[in-house]
């Protein structure tokens, strides 16, 4: 079996995005590349955005810390 160098997504990736015209941050929960948009934590939802409208950051100490906080959660609650 081969070992997989290209295409693997970490299951709750570090990342936050900016939106055009926007000031506000938001995570994000998953890049979907075949159909070029991002899943992003918006206003207590998760939503879809084309990747064009979105602008990548890089994290502050308190949202790596926070979102640290949502992958122990997320691993807690599926054992």
């Amino acid at each position: 079996m081969a070992v997989k160098q290209y295409g693997i997504m970490p299951e709750f990736p570090k990342l936050v995005a900016m939106l055009r015209g926007s000031t506000n941050r938001h995570f994000v929960f998953g890049i979907d590349w075949w159909h070029k948009s991002i899943v992003i934590f918006r206003d207590g939802n998760l939503q879809i955005v084309p990747i064009e409208l979105v602008k990548f950051v890089d994290p502050t100490e308190e949202e790596v810390e926070m979102m640290s906080n949502m992958q122990k959660a997320q691993e807690a609650a599926a054992r």
